[in-house]
């Protein structure tokens, strides 16, 4: 048969002729025809063949990994290509590899993972699930790659443990038993992600001494082969069993490794200075506001009808009604979240009780009491909110300190007074003529105003105003003083870490090693990778350090070396240093508690699995009884 070439300009005269001739006269599937599209058909015909979105006139090749034109010979152009020995050399590569099936193995890792977290089964059943699920599913490729058990990365830990330094830190539970939980964590900096990870380590459960938990850190330490030459920093709570000169966790760390770094938790000290201003407050004006929060949460907690009549009482206000907020004295931002609840639910929460009882006068100043608090406990909230940060925020630690104190100061304090100091720790901030007048207190806009309300409708009088201002000088100098005999304010380490922040590096000097980091050396897209968003509502953005000093410490010079390759380490060793105790936290939050009302004597170290095993031995014990018993009697009832 004799082929036929056609042109473009035999096609052009001949388009019309063409859209109307029928199947008899079909084109050759080989022809020379330009432009040719993408066909369905052809991935049946050949599999490895896909479309490219791009471009209809090309074709993806999953063997060969590239896409091929297929606009000048249509069909040919894929027999050529499956004919090519490029093409046939991969496909032989493929079909002597093994596939690797990692997605459905992850896929039902996941699965299981997803399971034990939903019927808040314990962890630790994970490590007898694979090989029973090996042992019955003998036939199943998943079963056998399954692997999802503590002991790799547990193995993983330590051997990072064993050759790069890293801190740790600790904190005991609340539990009242024999025994406390004291989760000890280890922070370090993951070479493969880039980032400053925290791991848990062991639970060390102890009597709750420095002695005995010490001992317990150190045979879990000794146990996995880690020295503590390696432990550069501890994060502990600020108590006498952490930190006391004598007999405490730091005085043995310190014997182990003398250059182990001991801060203690600025969250737990903010949180502290917060209560002791309160308690000025309520010494003067005999308002105690975690009293009042605490009894009516308890007030309305159990009781569905006092809870339905606030809610009607709330709709009458026109306000929308919201269960108030549990405020534990422990938890570290719950006095200003409970304020801010009672506030928001006020006005109903006024109607209910003036409905008990029409001559109470107790509503006249409680709402400017409220309202003082919403105000002055931001600088405490955002300060403690910023210091639980997941992410390495050392090198901001002691530029957020003093900005926290200078707030405080400017609350009460002339501006004058503030600048003449040398230092703000010397500000002196007592003496009556370096304050500011009442009028210039910083109380809020809601509690000045409601203030002048009440006074000038006769509500309160002069002298409770007067004494309302002598009540807030008392909380601001408490706090001012709190802050400053216990906030690290002076530590050298916190002083020297800043250079790892690059929010430093226009006022840096030349004897900083910051100083000798430019700015181009670290692309755009690795600060766009870094960003993490703080505030979804007002943006507010921040970037990781860790990332960036990997990235930094990964540069190279143009004969081959790294370019910041000891600044990088040290600056990985700084990040590694724990700027707060906010990660044992997290783990006491994510186990809950480990004893209730309904398993009170459960041991803290058993597990579901240790459980049925005792259930199980008794049970065995009382059938064996049972069964003599039974058959003792039935004997001798056959002898009579």
């Amino acid at each position: 048969m004799k082929r036929t070439v056609s042109t473009r300009s035999d096609l052009d005269d001949s388009e019309e002729a063409s859209r109307s001739s029928t199947s008899a006269s079909k084109r050759w599937s080989g022809a020379a025809i330009y432009k040719t599209k993408f066909q369905e058909s052809w991935i049946k015909k050949w599999p490895f063949v896909q479309p490219v979105k791009t471009n209809i006139h090309q074709f993806y090749c999953t063997t060969c990994s590239k896409n091929i034109s297929c606009g000048h010979h249509g069909e040919a152009d894929n027999v050529r290509h499956s004919s090519s020995e490029q093409h046939k050399s991969n496909a032989k590569s493929l079909r002597d590899n093994t596939k690797l099936n990692f997605q459905p193995i992850t896929k039902a890792e996941v699965k299981v993972t997803n399971l034990l977290v939903q019927h808040n089964v314990p962890l630790a059943v994970t490590d007898h699930l694979s090989p029973l699920f090996r042992d019955i599913f003998t036939d199943s490729k998943i079963a056998k790659g399954y692997a999802s058990a503590r002991p790799h990365f547990m193995a993983t830990l330590v051997d990072t443990m064993r050759c790069s330094p890293f801190s740790v830190a600790i904190n005991g539970s609340n539990d009242n038993g024999l025994e406390k939980m004291n989760p000890l964590t280890v922070r370090f900096f993951d070479e493969g992600s880039g980032l400053v990870v925290t791991n848990l380590l062991d639970m060390c459960l102890t009597t709750g001494k420095a002695e005995s938990i010490f001992t317990k850190m150190n045979e879990v330490s000794t146990n996995n082969g880690v020295s503590w030459d390696h432990c550069i920093g501890a994060g502990v709570e600020n108590t006498s069993v952490n930190l006391g000169v004598r007999n405490s966790i730091r005085t043995r760390v310190l014997q182990k490794n003398p250059n182990t770094y001991f801060m203690g938790c600025p969250c737990h000290i903010v949180h502290n200075t917060a209560f002791k201003a309160c308690s000025k407050f309520a010494e003067l004006t005999k308002f105690d506001v975690e009293d009042l929060l605490v009894d009516n949460y308890f007030y309305f907690d159990k009781s569905t009808k006092r809870k339905n009549g606030l809610a009607k009482f709330c709709a009458f206000c026109d306000s929308q009604y919201k269960g108030l907020i549990k405020h534990v004295n422990t938890r570290w931002l719950s006095l200003s979240t409970a304020v801010e609840r009672t506030l928001t639910q006020y006005a109903g929460l006024r109607s209910y009780f003036s409905s008990l009882d029409e001559t109470n006068n107790r509503f006249q100043r409680l709402q400017v009491c409220l309202y003082f608090y919403q105000a002055c406990l931001q600088p405490f909230v955002h300060l403690n909110t910023l210091l639980q940060r997941n992410d390495p925020i050392i090198g901001i630690v002691a530029n957020q300190l003093i900005k926290c104190l200078k707030t405080l100061l400017g609350k009460f304090v002339c501006v004058s007074s503030i600048k003449e100091a040398d230092h703000l720790t010397t500000v002196s901030y007592t003496t009556r003529d370096n304050q500011l007048d009442d009028n210039a207190l910083h109380i809020g806009f809601s509690t000045r105003s409601l203030l002048h309300k009440l006074l000038d409708e006769g509500d309160i009088s002069p002298q409770q105003v007067n004494n309302f201002y002598r009540a807030v000088r008392n909380i601001y100098e408490e706090a001012t003083f709190y802050s400053i005999a216990n906030l690290p304010l002076h530590d050298e380490v916190l002083e020297y870490a800043k250079f790892v922040t690059f929010d430093a590096k226009e006022t840096a000097l030349f004897s900083e090693v910051v100083f000798f980091v430019q700015e181009e050396d670290v692309p755009k897209k690795v600060w766009e990778s870094a960003v993490i968003t703080m505030d979804n509502e007002t943006n507010i953005c921040h970037h990781r350090m860790d990332l960036i000093w990997a990235y930094l410490g990964s540069v190279k010079s143009l004969d081959g070396t790294l370019l910041y390759g000891q600044l990088a380490k040290v600056a990985q060793l700084v990040l590694v240093i724990p700027h707060s105790n906010a990660e044992e936290e997290r783990v006491f939050s994510l186990i809950t508690k480990n004893k209730t009302s309904f398993k009170p004597s459960l041991m803290l170290d058993g597990t579901l699995s240790s459980i049925i095993q005792k259930v199980i031995k008794t049970a065995k014990k009382a059938t064996m009884t049972y069964n003599r018993a039974h058959t003792s009697g039935a004997s001798q009832s056959e002898s009579m």
